[in-house]
């Protein structure tokens, strides 16, 4: 695609969905049965630079690393674009603890994919407010072990699948508003006629509000939301 020419084309890239096959995923939390997970997306270091090289191109952005007030790393990338204003480099910074294994090489990479958010990338992925899902002998990502010795058990899960606003613009994808608007759509009442309490529906609509936010289809979605809101909220005998 070229580098962005100004920053607004930047913003509306670095922001933009990854394709599936460059979203990992890991275990956010484990159900007290043990039988469950709930997987958290992230993308890898890699993949952020990719980005950044793509976008501004591989001398017109860096990064610092360097100790945090109270431990941990603090991770700052800055950017430029020659030809947009007077080319100055703009800084955003977070941080991150230091992880459990390979401490700092992992306090690195978690600061550096922290400042890469400030930036907007993967931001989304925040968002997917994903639902448990069942561990087994078999699937795609190592969940956790149970039992010592040789009773040890590798347990694993397959990770749900992306919404439609979380994937990129491309053949056999999403390939445009329209086609991104009419599956929301299609999610969201599926979602919402399903809910049986009042207290549930709100929960949803401020779910889907968000979604729809993130994949910039506000405008055009909020007011079928809203009456889609009201009239559930109707059936379900609540005041609006």
């Amino acid at each position: 695609m070229g580098r962005a020419e100004t920053w607004e084309e930047a913003e509306r890239r670095l922001k933009a969905p990854f394709p599936a096959d460059e979203i990992k995923w890991r275990v956010g939390t484990v159900s007290g049965d043990k039988k469950k997970v709930r997987p958290l997306a992230y993308i890898d270091a890699r993949a952020l630079q990719d980005r950044l090289d793509d976008i501004f191109g591989p001398e017109n952005w860096e990064n610092l690393f360097q100790a945090g007030p109270s431990g941990g790393v603090m991770a700052g990338i800055c950017a430029r674009i020659p030809s947009d204003g007077d080319g100055s480099w703009v800084w955003k910074w977070d941080g991150a603890e230091n992880t459990d294994v390979e401490a700092i090489k992992g306090g690195i990479s978690d600061s550096f994919k922290r400042a890469g958010v400030q930036w907007g990338i993967a931001r989304y992925l925040y968002r997917l407010g994903t639902k448990y899902v069942p561990v087994g002998p078999r699937g795609e990502c190592y969940a956790f072990s149970t039992g010592e010795g040789s009773n040890r058990l590798a347990c694993y899960f397959t990770p749900p699948t992306l919404p439609a606003w979380a994937l990129p613009a491309g053949p056999g994808k999403i390939t445009d508003i329209e086609n991104r608007i009419a599956l929301f759509k299609q999610e969201a009442f599926k979602e919402i006629q399903g809910v049986k309490s009042v207290q549930a529906l709100k929960a949803a609509c401020n779910f889907r509000y968000a979604e729809a936010k993130e994949a910039d289809i506000l405008d055009e979605i909020g007011p079928w939301l809203k009456e889609l809101h009201e009239q559930k909220l109707t059936d379900l005998g609540g005041e609006k």
